[in-house]
């Protein structure tokens, strides 16, 4: 499953890829993530947590952050597996920042790019919602990551004393309706533009 999307925070690409290049930092953006330690390459070794109503799928497993900060962009590899039906996966998100020039204050767009491979149940989920619940975890992910870097700028230190809260199916929900809406809208404009006469 391949996956692009982007968005934007507030600050400069040099503010910005302070927090990409914090390893433990990216885990309290991420929804449902945990670390629990970390291994001598480096690399976080913890769980990640997804909340279907009240059943939640927990995976355990690890993931290492690479920053290039001087160039701005990045990676970051991980694998996880649940007793649940063997549900297995393997990802590589890649990341890139640069000023956006049309803001009116400091801002920067970020860039994601993700190729997974799911195995056992969530094959079958891969090729029906794996988009939808992409879009939903990158879409809290932006919001906890502006969140904390409003805080760094006012001079707080953002609180990430709890594990990230899991991703709820109602979020998937809500981005389901909104992509939804996109798509029924950009069907309802193609009707009515006109014909191109051969």
């Amino acid at each position: 499953m391949k996956w692009e999307g982007a968005f934007r925070v507030p600050g400069a690409p040099a503010e910005v890829v302070l927090e990409f290049a914090d390893a433990r930092r990216m885990a309290a953006h991420f929804p449902g993530a945990e670390v629990e330690e970390v291994a001598e390459d480096g690399s976080l070794v913890g769980r990640l947590t997804v909340a279907f109503g009240p059943k939640r799928l927990v995976f355990r497993g690890k993931a290492l952050c690479e920053a290039d900060v001087a160039g701005l962009h990045g990676r970051i590899t991980g694998q996880g597996a649940s007793d649940m039906r063997a549900a297995r996966f393997k990802v590589e998100l890649h990341w890139r920042l640069r000023d956006d020039p049309s803001a009116g204050e400091p801002t920067t767009i970020v860039t994601l790019t993700s190729a997974a491979t799911l195995q056992g149940v969530l094959a079958d989920f891969a090729r029906t919602g794996g988009p939808i619940v992409a879009a939903a975890l990158t879409e809290e992910f932006a919001k906890r990551l502006e969140r904390d870097l409003r805080e760094r700028r006012d001079g707080r230190t953002p609180d990430h004393s709890a594990p990230a809260e899991a991703l709820s199916a109602g979020r998937v929900a809500g981005t389901l309706a909104r992509h939804a809406a996109r798509q029924t809208g950009q069907s309802i404009a193609r009707l009515f533009q006109p014909r191109r006469k051969n």
